[in-house]
């Protein structure tokens, strides 16, 4: 059987969520956390418009929700990066292989409710 691909994926207005993000210092260690402004969302990953600049392929650490539900040191990995005036738009892919299935699981599950009810 196919995997889905990921552009049919279901999008969602991601509008209502807190989005933070760390990105690794030259050490790899991760940074304080920016905020970021959440567009859209699927399964499998989240737009989002930023000032950072942050090249194609770097991951983040992720965090985001509402009032109810969150996920927290999430990664995800940039596959896209559009300038929009001042700031970028940037296309995240959530890394849920490095979870435990467990971990999996309960990440897909949180994911599943922000997507039914983004604004909680």
């Amino acid at each position: 059987m196919n995997a889905p691909d990921r552009r049919f994926s279901p999008r969602h207005d991601a509008a209502p969520l807190k989005v933070e993000l760390c990105q690794r210092n030259w050490l790899g260690q991760w940074q304080p956390p920016h905020h970021a402004i959440a567009l859209e969302i699927t399964l499998d990953g989240l737009s989002i418009l930023s000032p950072l600049k942050i090249r194609r392929g770097q991951q983040l650490l992720i965090a985001l929700g509402n009032r109810h539900h969150s996920l927290q040191q999430l990664t995800a990995d940039v596959v896209q990066q559009t300038p929009q005036g001042r700031d970028f738009i940037y296309t995240l892919h959530f890394d849920l292989d490095s979870l435990s299935d467990s971990s999996r699981q309960s990440a897909e599950a949180v994911l599943q409710r922000l997507l039914t009810s983004p604004a909680g």
